[in-house]
Order: C-alpha cells, then structure tokens, then sequence
C-alpha cells in the first residue's frame, strides 16, 4: 500500500482522520450489456496497487440528468402540420398581393407617384407576415451522466526528509501511468485499456464507494523549491468518473452510510 502522509499525526491517529483508498484494477474484459451486474458487466482483477490518500479539504462530486421533448406520433403530426402551414401560408400572401401589384406592372404606372418603381412592387409581391408557431411537448427522462469526482491532492515535503521528493513525485506518475493504455505485445492496432479503480473511504462510512471508475482528467502543478531534483510541493487534481450505468440504488438511505451528495466536504488535510 502507498500511503500519503506515512507521518506526522496522520500516521499515528489514521482513524481520526478521512482518508481515500484507491485501488488499481485491470480490466479482463466488458460486456456490451452495461446493465448486468458490475462483476459480469467488467470483470476485474487487482492489479496490486492500493493508494491511501488523505482526504483533500475540498472534495467535488457532480452528477447530471438529460431531460428533453418528448416525442410520438402525436407530435410528429403536428411537427408536420406545423411545416405545412408556414410555406401554405406564405403563398396565399404572395398570390393575394400579386393580384393587387399585377395591374400596376401591367399599366406600367403608380397613380399616387405617376410612374412604377417595379423592385418596389417585387418587394410588395413577396412580403408577406411571418407565422409564429409551437409544437409543446412534455419533457421526459432520457439519460443520466456519468458521476464525476474530483481530489484535489496536495502533496508536500515534511521536515528535513530528503527521501520524501521522489516519492510524492512518484505518485503522481503512478497515477498517469495506471490512466494511460499499454500496448499489447506487438500488435499494430490492438491495445490493452487503462487501468480503471474502485475507490472507498477509509474509515469506511461509504461516502465515497466506487466499484469501477476511470480517471478522465489529471492536472499537476509542481511548485518550488525544488530539492535534490524533484519539486517540495505537488498539487494533484484527479478527475474520476464512474463508468457503470446510474440508478438511485447506488445511493444509501442508511444515515450511517449517506453518500456525498452535497458537493463539497472537509475532509482532514489541515497542517499539510
């Protein structure tokens, strides 16, 4: 297991603290029928890595629903109707103002002005009042958006420990390389997929609890001063989302296991 921080308070009291386990799966194979229970939909094996990270002081979690027109039969009709009307009425106003202009083309004069100005009478031939119209329909549920979390990780140097650069730069580069697909063997088109993660919490109170979740985004930003190579502060924001299909069950109503739905958390980072 890789833990961060290994020391200090955190160390000693972990259970007083939140904490995040993230654990690296690799991916046997998906089933194309994503509504089958996650074990049969994408089997999994664990790849042996298990991060422990403590919880960032602001953890964001965004869910979205699609909802939009609904359509059938009824509604097509009258799409259809709809359509008619415009072009069906547009011509009834040419036809009539073609018959109130036809005499003056044909005279070749304007009584009111004693002549005809002809791109005039066009003008008047073909402009006609625009027809407001609307089709209601009820909107209806369509889909759901994938759950999205994101952790902002910050990473530090503590103390005087010279060792601790390169391992808070390694789990940076462990996490892009679990996000990114292998190749496989020498295959010209074939690959092997990213890695994908289950992720909980630690003490578990399922506030977060992932079974199969890809990381889609990650941001770093390494700051000074930079010691022995490797930079004292690495700012990590994850982007995880979860890839099997939403339905409310995924959401606890024990109060003793209520899931993050508010947006943000405090989780237990102070004093990094």
């Amino acid at each position: 297991m890789i833990q961060y921080p290994c020391w200090g308070p955190w160390a000693k009291n972990p259970d007083n603290y939140l904490w995040i386990d993230i654990t690296v799966l690799e991916i046997d194979r998906q089933s194309t029928l994503p509504r089958n229970s996650v074990d049969k939909s994408i089997p999994v094996r664990q790849e042996g890595t298990v991060f422990r990270l403590l919880a960032p002081s602001d953890v964001i979690f965004s869910l979205g629903h699609r909802w939009s027109d609904y359509e059938n039969i009824t509604s097509r009709l009258a799409n259809v109707i709809s359509s008619w009307m415009v072009p069906t009425t547009d011509a009834g106003g040419v036809i009539g103002n073609l018959w109130s202009q036809a005499k003056t083309l044909i005279t070749g004069k304007d009584l009111a002005k004693g002549g005809v100005d002809i791109s005039q009478a066009i003008q008047n031939m073909v402009g006609v009042d625009v027809q407001q119209y609307r089709v209601d329909t009820p909107l209806v549920y369509k889909s759901s958006e994938p759950i999205q979390y994101v952790f902002p990780f910050e990473f530090a140097i503590y103390g005087q420990g010279k060792s601790q650069g390169p391992d808070i730069y390694d789990i940076t580069n462990r996490l892009l390389r679990f996000s990114c697909p292998k190749r496989k063997d020498n295959s010209f088109l074939e690959i092997k997929p990213p890695n994908i993660f289950s992720i909980c919490t630690y003490p578990e109170t399922n506030m977060f609890k992932i079974q199969r979740a890809a990381i889609t985004s990650i941001t770093t930003n390494m700051k000074e001063h930079y010691h022995h190579g490797y930079p004292s502060v690495m700012q990590t924001q994850v982007t995880f989302q979860d890839i099997t299909p939403l339905f409310e069950d995924k959401f606890a109503t024990d109060t003793n296991k209520l899931p993050l739905v508010t947006g943000t958390v405090t989780g237990g980072s102070e004093g990094l």
